[in-house]
């Protein structure tokens, strides 16, 4: 199954979920074991394999993000699991474990006709303890060693539209008006393409 051509397809029927990424994660590790030479000789330039795929273009960005989250069938809700570690820094030699956060999500996307889509969605966010894994109501900062209530997220009903082509400033560089458009950073690696999508926030706790 070729993940990428799927997912940039309007018309796909396939879904896609937490176990077809993890498999295509494993083949990609398994490509790898191979060496750097059979790689090579095995796999194409994914940009030569797919020369029809519009690797710039703000639509197709917010399409291939849509997919990889949830599905662009109407009334259809997809369900979004995620896990993460946070991690703290003074410099480029100190790390310290902070906490671990889990969500669960559930979202409706509806494709509008100049390429924006509405997404209606509902996500809960939890803190949890770097060791044990427990929800956390109280948490020391390691830094200032202050004890701080920990405030879980809780964001539903949403309800909101994203315009690739014209992004919110809190998605984008305010020195950079070409950045208000959606732009994957592709990196090409073996065969494959990685896409990744930042949002620049700050909170509090």
């Amino acid at each position: 199954m070729n993940l990428l051509a799927a997912l940039s397809n309007p018309d796909a029927s396939v879904q896609f979920g937490r176990r077809t990424f993890l498999s295509s994660a494993a083949m990609a590790g398994i490509g790898a074991v191979a060496g750097p030479a059979a790689a090579e000789t095995t796999m194409a330039d994914v940009r030569k394999t797919h020369p029809n795929f519009k690797w710039d273009d703000p639509v197709t960005a917010n399409r291939v993000l849509t997919r990889m989250y949830g599905s662009l069938e109407p009334g259809k809700i997809a369900y979004l699991y995620f896990f993460g570690r946070g991690v703290g820094t003074t410099g480029p030699d100190d790390y310290t474990p902070l906490f671990r956060m889990i969500s669960i999500a559930a979202s409706i996307s509806i494709p509008q006709p100049n390429g924006a889509i509405r997404y209606k969605a509902g996500q809960i966010i939890l803190f949890t303890d770097w060791n044990t894994g427990e929800v956390l109501e109280r948490w020391k900062n390691p830094y200032t060693e202050e004890m701080c209530d920990v405030f879980h997220y809780r964001d539903y009903p949403l309800d909101y539209t994203l315009d690739p082509n014209k992004m919110d400033e809190r998605y984008t560089d305010p020195t950079d008006l070409s950045s208000r458009k959606l732009i994957m950073p592709w990196t090409f690696l073996k065969g494959k393409a990685y896409g990744d999508a930042f949002v620049k926030t700050k909170n509090k706790n």
